[in-house]
């Protein structure tokens, strides 16, 4: 659609269609996405809702599985990786709330004494 020239211009969207393509956070909005800096299948996600998740987006663009959710009980809008991959900053809406999701030597997610 070119309006470089200032003439009314229309856009017929009467046969648009819209597809899923990955289901998330249950309520509000997705505010913070950050990729694995070592693994490059592996994203984490926060949003209204208050809940940490982490997924694997697999070897193919439609395959989106999740590996593991941790509620923090609050907002989050941000989030970030460690370069190590072994830990994730949070950004809360409110103030700051603590709390560090690290990988155990078992291989297990421990959050502030849970497991994920």
């Amino acid at each position: 659609l070119d309006l470089s020239n200032n003439d009314s211009k229309s856009l017929n969207i009467s046969d648009a269609s819209a597809t899923v393509e990955m289901h998330s956070h249950s309520s509000g909005e997705l505010w913070g996405v950050s990729p694995h800096p070592i693994d490059p299948n592996i994203v984490a996600t926060v949003g209204d809702e208050g809940t940490l998740r982490i997924w694997s987006t697999g070897s193919t663009d439609e395959s989106f599985e999740l590996l593991g959710h941790l509620c923090l009980g609050w907002a989050a809008r941000s989030l970030a990786w460690h370069p190590s991959g072994t830990l994730i900053a949070v950004g809360f809406m409110e103030s700051v709330k603590g709390g560090v999701l690290s990988k155990k030597k078992d291989g297990k997610n421990k959050a502030g004494g849970k497991e994920v």
